[in-house]
């Protein structure tokens, strides 16, 4: 049979047979018996189908080797589909399209299979690029996606970016479809060139405080001078608010010093200044000047309030390290103090935790008692210490039938207040040993007194305390181990761990356990004529004072 396709207002297909006459065909001249009368069967199929035709023909034909490319391979599963080649359809979308599909070439393969409405393909392309939207660099890409196929990108429910960096992204596509829409207008020639207009419900779910919640500062004046387009997204009010966002984000330093210089200099210096490095884009004072004088005012009014609270921010940041600084000297005037009083005692240096007032020197408890003495046990530690009784007090000391566990401490100022920090063992039978770092805060608590009291005084002040894990070691094997301390590999204690119940303390670092990081080292320090010894055996080198 001789056979001829050719395309008829870019989505039929006419097929011409000249020795087969169909007698379904509704036109009166086929309504003969003439054998050589011709037939016409119209196939419609989208126009990017269409044009995939003649390839899709000589692979049936064998007339010449598949070799499908990004661009064809959605067109030829469409066709494999439609016509029902198995083996064709197997060969696109079992082995040709998984090598073919990835960061780069999912934004096409998105927009092909929407244009033949391929949802399967359109949707398995947006995971992929959602997955890895922070890492794509190359965002021409995205230039030819309608609002539409861009809204399902970034309301995905697997979308990995930043606020900010999506912010940023966004703010790139708009402008890229700007850019298209003049070489659109400009070259009327380019008739398959259609952009998609962007609606007010386009703007507002591409800037939606769900997946954007800050604005980068670097495009907060592009949103307030694009939102002009789209009056409904901007009249919104509230926090959530677009507007809102973009005011926040002017609130930034950088954004602040380019106002700043602008208004200093109004005989346009600073626009001259700054236009060199931005060529492409306006620059922010150029949107600065663009924006309506009303937005002007809420922006200076914004940024006014955001520098107050910043330098607020400032001043308590100042002060807390200042806190900090205090607290880390008048701990380390402790420990050195006390190192001098017990010169024989052996010790254990911790450096690089997030605690400051941690590091240095931690003294062995009892000053190297025959029977070394170490901190009772713990309810979180199971089995910890047994048949040597137990107090909730974590002062309480107990011994312990192995003269080789110690505990070390060390006396600091903490938050502003007297701590001890321990650093102890917890063992659980003959399994594991495991080192932790705790502190120990005293409280004074106020007692009322029932009944009578002595000396008439009814609110007597009694001292209690109370002790929280900061950090925990790596766990050792074995009881035998128990002198070596592991020196790394520490990790921070998520959850701090408390002798008792009493949890109304508004301190938030003590109730997460540590500050980040964790200690970066953990050593035991072997004095001469100290009481307690280890060797190379056990696995811990000897250091000198």
């Amino acid at each position: 049979y001789h056979h001829q396709y050719h395309h008829r207002d870019n989505n039929t297909i006419l097929r011409q047979n000249s020795s087969i006459s169909d007698g379904s065909n509704n036109s009166d001249d086929n309504s003969n018996s003439n054998p050589k009368s011709e037939y016409r069967v119209e196939i419609y199929v989208p126009s990017l189908a269409a044009q995939t035709m003649p390839l899709f023909l000589d692979y049936i034909y064998g007339i010449a080797t598949l070799k499908p490319t990004t661009s064809t391979a959605p067109p030829l599963r469409y066709l494999s589909n439609r016509f029902d080649v198995r083996e064709l359809h197997r060969e696109i979308s079992l082995r040709f399209i998984p090598r073919d599909l990835e960061l780069n070439t999912a934004p096409r393969y998105c927009m092909l299979a929407d244009e033949l409405k391929d949802f399967e393909m359109r949707d398995g392309a947006i995971r992929i690029m959602a997955e890895r939207f922070e890492r794509m660099n190359n965002l021409k890409l995205l230039r030819g996606m309608s609002p539409k196929l861009m809204r399902s990108l970034v309301q995905c429910e697997r979308l990995e970016c930043g606020s900010e960096m999506l912010s940023e992204k966004v703010a790139m596509y708009l402008r890229m479809r700007d850019d298209r829409d003049e070489v659109v207008g400009r070259d009327r020639s380019e008739e398959n060139e259609v952009v998609v207009p962007l609606t007010d419900e386009d703007y507002y779910w591409l800037t939606h405080c769900a997946h954007m919640p800050k604005i980068s500062p670097k495009e907060a004046l592009f949103y307030l001078n694009y939102g002009t387009r789209y009056p409904q997204v901007m009249n919104e009010i509230g926090s959530g608010s677009l507007k809102s966002r973009c005011l926040a984000a002017c609130s930034d330093t950088h954004v602040l010093d380019e106002l700043t210089n602008h208004l200093e200099n109004n005989n346009g210096n600073a626009i001259n200044a700054t236009a060199t490095a931005h060529r492409d884009n306006p620059t922010m004072v150029e949107l600065y000047d663009n924006l309506e004088p009303k937005m002007k005012i809420q922006l200076l009014e914004s940024s006014l309030v955001g520098a107050r609270k910043s330098m607020a921010d400032k001043e308590r940041e100042c002060g807390s390290r200042n806190e900090r600084d205090r607290d880390v000297e008048l701990s380390d005037r402790m420990m050195y103090e006390r190192n001098g009083k017990k010169e024989g005692s052996s010790k254990v240096v911790v450096l690089g935790c997030g605690v400051a007032s941690a590091n240095g020197l931690y003294l062995q408890r009892g000053g190297g008692n025959k029977n070394n003495n170490h901190i009772s046990g713990n309810k979180s530690d199971p089995g910890q210490y047994s048949n040597n009784g137990s107090s909730s007090n974590p002062r309480t000391t107990t011994t312990n039938n192995n003269n080789n566990i110690v505990t070390y401490e060390k006396e600091a100022v903490w938050n502003r207040r007297h701590v001890t920090f321990l650093l102890y063992p917890a063992t659980s039978g003959k399994y594991y040993t495991q080192y932790k770092l705790a502190v120990v805060i005293r409280q004074q608590q106020q007692q009322q007194q029932q009944g009578n009291t002595n000396n008439g005084n009814k609110n007597p002040t009694s001292s209690s305390s109370r002790r929280r894990v900061l950090y925990n070691s790596p766990t050792v094997m074995g009881t035998n181990n128990g002198n070596v301390i592991p020196e790394s590999a520490w990790e921070v204690e998520e959850f701090g761990d408390s002798d008792d119940s009493d949890d109304d303390d508004d301190d938030a670092t003590e109730k997460g356990g540590g500050l980040h990081p964790p200690p970066q080292f953990v050593g035991r320090v072997d004095v001469p004529g100290a009481t307690t010894t280890t060797s190379t055996r056990n696995g811990n080198l000897k250091r000198s004072a």
